[in-house]
């Protein structure tokens, strides 16, 4: 009887290892896909700058740019979403990650994520209008200052 009371012990002390190693690698997992490592084809950080080339990729690893500091994905649909949203930058506080953009300055998206990347240039101080939509199906129109920006890598 000792005996298998002794087993039963161990393999419920097994089956907690493996159960909370199991929890581990899904988190570690969700950490990873949510930090965009390794790179998905259709989730980019949007890096916009004036004139055409990027201002700065120090070998400190920092983008600077000009934007309103959010990185967004392309759905399979083709749907564009707002996947982090960096702090202190116009976004913050405004937008949040999973809203789906629909338009910028009133036009729609059509077409792929460099669409949307195009109609949100411009430089630092100029304003832009993203109209999103919430999981719920409200929508609202945000009015966003550019500035610089600077994402550590």
């Amino acid at each position: 009887m000792q005996h298998l009371r002794r087993s039963i012990s161990q393999w419920r002390t097994a089956r907690s290892v493996v159960l909370a190693s199991i929890v581990l690698a899904g988190a570690l997992a969700t950490s990873v896909w949510t930090m965009g490592y390794p790179p998905h084809p259709t989730r980019h950080a949007v890096v916009v700058d004036v004139d055409g080339s990027l201002a700065s990729l120090r070998s400190d690893r920092t983008v600077t740019y000009s934007g309103i500091g959010v990185a967004i994905r392309q759905s399979e649909h083709g749907s564009i979403y707002i996947e982090r949203v960096f702090p202190n930058t116009p976004a913050d506080g405004l937008l949040m990650p999973g809203m789906r953009i629909v338009a910028v300055d009133g036009r729609t998206i059509d077409g792929d994520i460099r669409d949307w990347t195009a109609a949100v240039r411009g430089a630092p101080g100029t304003d832009v209008e993203l109209t999103v939509a919430y999981h719920c199906g409200g929508r609202q129109t945000v009015r966003l200052t550019r500035q610089v920006i600077r994402v550590s890598l």
